[in-house]
C-alpha cells in the first residue's frame, strides 16, 4: 500500500506535469497605441464612468449649443434681407461669451477626469470617486485658469471678428475668419498639452504655456 501511494505521489509531482506550453505568452502594452487598445479591452467600465461624469459637467454647454441654434433660427425668421447678416454676426459675437462660461464649468469636470486617467496610466491604482474629487480639489483651479486664458482669447477674437460687418472691396471677414480658424486649432492643441502637463508636473503658469507651445511645434 505504501509503495502504491508513493508511486501516485511521484506521478502527481512529476516534472512533466508542470510543463508550460511554448505558445503561452503574456502580452502587456508597451507603446501608447497598445495601451489604448489594452484599456478598451480591460477597463471599458472605467471609460464609461469618465465619459458619463464629464457629460454631467457638459450639460450647460450642450444646453447653450441647443439655444444657439434656436435663437439663430428666430433671428433669421425675424430679420429682413438687409439686416440678416448684421443681426447674425452681432448674435454670434456676444453669444461666444455664453459658450465661454459654459466651457469654464466643463473644465472643472475635466480636472477630475484627467487626474483619474493619469493614475490609471501610471498604474497607481484607481478609486474612481475618491480620485475624481481629489483631481477637482487640487487641479481644478489651475485648469480653470488655463481654460480662462486660452478660451478667453478665442472668445475675444470671435467677438472682434463679428464686428467686421462694414462693406468693403477687400473681404476682411473671410481673411480674418481663416486666420481665426488656424489660431483656434493651434490654441486648442496648446490647451490640451497644457492640461496634460498640469496634472503631471508643477510649474509656473506662463512656463506651462511656453512648454505647450514648444511641444506643439516640435
Amino acid at each position: 500500500m505504501k509503495k502504491e501511494k508513493e508511486k501516485k505521489r511521484s506521478k502527481l509531482f512529476h516534472r512533466g506535469s508542470l510543463h508550460i506550453p511554448k505558445d503561452v505568452t503574456l502580452n502587456l502594452p508597451v507603446t501608447y497605441r497598445q495601451l489604448f487598445k489594452f484599456t478598451y479591452k480591460t477597463n471599458l467600465t472605467l471609460l464609461f464612468k469618465i465619459s458619463i461624469i464629464v457629460s454631467v459637467f457638459a450639460i450647460p454647454f450642450l444646453i447653450a449649443l441647443y439655444f444657439r441654434g434656436s435663437l439663430s433660427t428666430a433671428i433669421v425668421n425675424s430679420s429682413t434681407q438687409e439686416t440678416l447678416t448684421a443681426n447674425l454676426m452681432h448674435f454670434q459675437g456676444w453669444y461666444g461669451f455664453v459658450l465661454f462660461g459654459c466651457f469654464l464649468i466643463l473644465s472643472i469636470g475635466l480636472a477630475g477626469a484627467f487626474y483619474v486617467m493619469k493614475r490609471f496610466l501610471q498604474n497607481e491604482g484607481v478609486k474612481f470617486w475618491r480620485d475624481f474629487f481629489y483631481g477637482i480639489k487640487h487641479h481644478a483651479l489651475k485648469i480653470f485658469g488655463m481654460t480662462f486664458f486660452y478660451f478667453g482669447i478665442l472668445t475675444l477674437l470671435n467677438y472682434i471678428l463679428n464686428l467686421m460687418i462694414f462693406k468693403s472691396d477687400v473681404p476682411y471677414y473671410a481673411i480674418l475668419l481663416v486666420v481665426f480658424i488656424i489660431l483656434e486649432c493651434l490654441m486648442f492643441m496648446q490647451y490640451t498639452l497644457s492640461m496634460m502637463t498640469i496634472i503631471i508636473y508643477t510649474c509656473p503658469f506662463f512656463k506651462n504655456i511656453k512648454n505647450a507651445i514648444l511641444m506643439m511645434f516640435s
